[in-house]
């Protein structure tokens, strides 16, 4: 079962992969679980999750605020995705020589 104690990366990590909600199969319903702010009595925002995954503020999201959560979730970190283009245009520009 989920712990909600758990540390803030682990809730967050949950929180994205779920696009917002945690499924407990014993429970069987999906539960909103809220990422809380390290230093804040306050969850984190949108904005604050789309920070995490390297997104830029100016990078706008469409949707509800369930469906933004599940797209932020959902993405691979834009950062991510271009060392990991960069890397494959290297290894074929190798190939090619």
């Amino acid at each position: 079962m989920f712990d909600t104690d758990a540390v803030p990366a682990a809730q967050f990590h949950i929180y994205l992969v779920h696009g917002g909600f945690v499924y407990i199969p014993m429970v069987e319903q999906a539960l909103a679980i809220k990422v809380q702010h390290p230093e804040q009595h306050r969850p984190i925002t949108h904005r604050e999750a789309a920070r995490f995954q390297s997104f830029p503020d100016t990078f706008t999201f469409q949707g509800s605020k369930i469906e933004i959560a599940r797209q932020i979730g959902n993405a691979v970190p834009p950062r991510l995705a271009a060392a990991v283009a960069q890397s494959v245009e290297q290894i074929l520009t190798l190939k090619t020589r």
